[in-house]
């Protein structure tokens, strides 16, 4: 037990750990650190079932007793495994929705934006609660039976099944192929300045979108301002519920508005010269009241978070153009013809250290095969998942991972030690690679996805969090299955957590048979770049397929790529030099903008 125990803990630290550097690697700067907690938090507990299930399975033997409190005094991880259960849903189904909420919102109190962010959230409960009475009436006419709980957990398990069939089926042939890619530095350098005209437009279209919210908000105070114009009837018809708590939401609409009116200079050229003031088109529209000031500030928010964001991407694409352009012009370090007993010595007076030539060697000679191999090691394993999941539904055991794991298998589950746990973790780990990697990638969320080098804001950060926490469940359930271990009759302290899954016929265990062919079919979809196929077809580039246009077209794409990206290079070295003095209006404090202002 004292040995459970350390190990827990150990890998308690370790996730923590790993959660809060995502959080920090993805961060836009200026999240709140209240919100970073949260997120990392909610990362921990998303975790802790790919640490907790193969320490279950090496605890747990064959057993009649289906009591839950037998077992619980058995398998030591029961009670671990219903905290974490309990702990994400109601992180997944109140607090992260509820937190998301509240920072959409645009109403201009703290007060108010949970106010607004609680009712938007009950509505959205209510309607699942509908159909959950729904179902729960059905199953009480077809199986004489009436349970809240089971229903309940058996729904949003199914539905957490069905988004893991979805990414699952994505990222089984996206990471492999993701690692391959990385082995051609020629290939990934074409790829950044292809790109770099699309985030380049992209970046103006975040300048042009916040313009005309900034007149759509000049308006809105103009037209409220006028109010003191009219005779008394009408402005308290302009202003509900009072001019004072009306002016206070002008003041801070006006400061946030402020803390982006002034952009560097390129920015702020093209924002003025090749944009119509579309504001003066609410010219005839009513006087606005402080709803319509809160939609304006919700869309003046966004609008700021876009251009951030974009211009974040311009960040880390011109950071790897500089890194694959080094990667296929590294040149040894300089070194004097050397004597074999003097080697070290004069290496060391030549200022050349053995961590640059071992960097050198890595680069040039060993890093293209690395991850050529990785990605072969990932083919493999995507592989053996996807050969798994087909033969989930067949009478017989076809599973290599359960072969694997019965090498290390002790006679009637005992002798399961460190070895078991690694087979056991390798395979759900990758398929846990898979599946959060495809939600933190896949751009069909919009402004929810999650981009790396500290582009994603709090919303993002959030609604992948609410969606991780979600799913580790029916991961897990999913792996347990596609392994075909025997749930029922040993003392699997996850399966008693899970046990209400079998409550609803066809949604709650049929459904886990049927769901490998969502994935089968995503496969396929994805490695004939499906997906990005449908974004071309519908005018949005995507960079899986960017490299198969026009040859001459996407040679002029280059040469501009290169153009730009040199252009922006020198732009943000001299923003460099002065974001020590960068401030937020006339108040001095630092700007969320940062190097933007």
């Amino acid at each position: 037990m004292i040995t459970l125990k350390l190990s827990l803990v150990i890998q308690t630290s370790i996730i923590v750990l790993l959660s809060i550097t995502l959080v920090q690697h993805y961060a836009m700067p200026g999240t709140s650190l209240i919100i970073r907690a949260l997120v990392s938090l909610s990362f921990s507990l998303g975790f802790c079932g790919i640490a907790l299930l193969p320490i279950d399975l090496s605890v747990t033997h064959s057993t009649t007793r289906e009591d839950l409190e037998e077992i619980m005094d058995v398998n030591p991880t029961y009670v671990p495994w219903r905290v974490t259960y309990w702990s994400t849903f109601l992180l997944a189904w109140s607090v992260l929705p509820l937190s998301r909420q509240f920072l959409m919102d645009g109403h201009f109190t703290p007060l108010s934006r949970l106010k607004h962010a609680a009712v938007k959230t009950v509505k959205i409960y209510i309607l699942m609660l509908a159909l959950s009475v729904i179902a729960m009436i059905w199953l009480a006419i077809s199986y004489h039976s009436f349970d809240v709980i089971p229903v309940l957990m058996a729904g949003g398990n199914t539905y957490g099944l069905l988004l893991v069939s979805l990414l699952l089926g994505y990222g089984l042939i996206d990471l492999p192929r993701k690692m391959w890619r990385r082995s051609c530095p020629e290939l990934e350098l074409r790829r950044a300045r292809i790109m770099a005209g699309s985030a380049d437009q992209a970046l103006f279209d975040a300048v042009w979108e916040l313009q005309d919210c900034e007149d759509a908000i000049d308006v809105a105070v103009e037209k409220i301002q006028s109010c003191d114009e009219m005779d008394e009837s009408e402005l308290i018809s302009c202003t509900d519920p009072s001019a004072i708590s009306c002016q206070a939401c002008i003041d801070q609409l006006i400061e946030l508005r402020n803390s982006t009116s002034i952009l560097d200079r390129e920015l702020q050229s093209r924002r003025t010269n090749h944009r119509i003031n579309h504001g003066k088109k609410m010219e005839t529209a009513q006087i606005p009241k402080i709803d319509d000031l809160a939609r304006l500030n919700k869309r003046l928010k966004q609008a700021q978070a876009s251009l951030i964001s974009a211009d974040q991407r311009w960040r880390d694409l011109i950071n790897t153009s500089e890194f694959y352009s080094e990667l296929m012009n590294a040149s040894p370090p300089e070194l004097v013809q050397l004597d074999s007993s003097s080697a070290l010595s004069q290496i060391r007076t030549q200022g050349v250290s053995i961590h640059q030539w071992m960097l050198y060697l890595f680069r040039t000679k060993l890093r293209s095969s690395c991850y050529r191999l990785l990605s072969l090691i990932m083919v493999a394993l995507s592989a053996l998942v996807l050969w798994s999941e087909t033969m989930m539904a067949w009478p017989f055991n076809l599973s290599p991972f359960a072969l694997f794991l019965g090498w290390f298998d002790g006679h009637d589950g005992k002798g399961r030690g460190i070895m078991f746990k690694v087979t056991a973790l390798i395979p759900l780990l990758y398929m846990s690679a898979c599946v959060y990697g495809s939600l933190f990638k896949i751009n069909i969320f919009g402004p929810y996805c999650l981009r790396g080098h500290n582009q994603s804001p709090g919303v993002a950060l959030l609604f992948n969090a609410q969606y991780l926490i979600r799913m580790q469940f029916p991961l897990a359930y999913n792996y347990l299955l596609m392994i075909k271990y025997d749930m029922s009759s040993t003392n699997c302290a996850f399966s008693g957590v899970m046990n209400n899954m079998s409550t609803v016929p066809f949604f709650g265990t049929s459904f886990s048979f049927y769901a490998p062919l969502l994935i089968l079919a995503l496969c396929g979809f994805t490695f004939f770049d499906g997906y990005a196929r449908i974004l071309a077809l519908l005018g949005i580039e995507h960079e899986d397929v960017i490299l198969k246009g026009d040859p001459e077209e996407l040679d002029g794409q280059v040469n501009e790529g290169i153009v730009l990206l040199e252009r922006r290079k020198n732009r943000f070295s001299s923003l460099a030099k002065n974001d020590s003095s960068d401030s937020l209006g006339s108040s001095g404090k630092k700007n969320e903008i940062g190097h933007l202002v």
